[in-house]
């Protein structure tokens, strides 16, 4: 499993999540991984280049055919003078050395535009080993000062990655960058092996973090669905409750109201002639009794939150 699929896989929250650990150190991974390697010989020109330069190769070539035809400058090609090729020489040389590791290497061309001066032509080298990717680049006195996408070195260094985690090579009288392929490729190695490390302990953090959120994520539903019953069992008790009530009142009204009838019948207004309004009355009466006492409804219309 590669490292995007450890990143996204889903997590078990019934395993415990362990720390990422290692059977050997940095340095013996570095020093096993070196051994295998070499020999370290500096290219002395590009006429067998390294894969990784085929897409700058073939695009200078292209350039190269095209300014030849035309003779317009927007053809010429962007890395002929000697700094840019011995860039190339030593990208090549390096990238021959990590070919029995089975490192992934290539040069792109990249372009900044810089006000005042326009469009800078410059290289990248990139090496990916594993799931780790390094970045190559070469700063030159000649780079213009305070751009970050092109840094400036007082002497031409060799820039092994591309953050405060970089190593850099200065092109010393006594040591030419080409002379310390050795170190050059330790320090990759290092690196690659490092930012493996760093991202294993990331993908550590976050499925820590993943299986953090989804527990509390499953207590909160469990709240809520706690809430949710508690909340209807309360409601039930009311909805049950306002029934009983509304039975024992309902009977009473009904009782009163046969009881009026009842009473009603003996009115002095309602004899002789009116007694025909009286039993009007009553029968309306007594109906509506008959509508509200409990006792004449089906139990379930009357207790339905109770039946429920």
């Amino acid at each position: 499993m590669n490292h995007h699929e450890l990143w996204n896989s889903p997590v078990d929250l019934d395993a415990e999540i362990s720390p990422p650990t290692y059977e050997h150190t940095v340095d013996w991974i570095v020093q096993t991984a070196f051994a295998r390697l070499g020999p370290f010989r500096a290219k002395r020109d590009l006429s067998e280049p390294h894969r990784g330069l085929r897409r700058v190769l073939r695009s200078e070539a292209n350039r190269a055919e095209k300014f030849k035809d035309r003779d317009w400058s927007f053809y010429k090609p962007h890395f002929l003078e000697p700094r840019f090729q011995r860039q190339l020489r030593i990208f090549s040389s390096i990238f021959t050395i990590l070919d029995s590791i089975q490192a992934v290497c290539d040069v792109v061309e990249r372009e900044t535009w810089i006000q005042g001066v326009g469009h800078i032509h410059h290289l990248v080298a990139r090496i990916s080993i594993g799931a780790s990717s390094v970045q190559l680049q070469i700063l030159e006195p000649e780079n213009p000062k305070g751009n970050s996408d092109l840094p400036r070195g007082s002497v031409t260094t060799l820039r092994v990655g591309s953050n405060d985690k970089s190593a850099d090579f200065l092109d010393e009288p006594v040591a030419k960058i080409e002379r310390r392929l050795d170190d050059v490729i330790k320090a990759i190695l290092t690196l690659a092996e490092t930012q493996m490390r760093t991202t294993d302990f990331l993908i550590y953090e976050r499925r820590v973090e993943r299986k953090s959120q989804m527990l509390a994520q499953i207590a909160e539903s469990k709240r809520k669905e706690q809430e949710r019953r508690l909340a209807a069992t309360k409601a039930r008790k009311e909805a049950i409750k306002k029934e009983i009530v509304d039975a024992a009142t309902n009977l009473r009204h009904a009782q009163d109201i046969r009881n009026l009838v009842e009473a009603m019948a003996g009115h002095p207004d309602w004899v002789g002639d009116e007694r025909q309004a009286y039993l009007a009355w009553s029968e309306a009466a007594l109906a509506e009794a008959d509508l509200i006492d409990p006792m004449r409804q089906p139990i379930h219309r009357c207790f339905s939150a109770w039946k429920g």
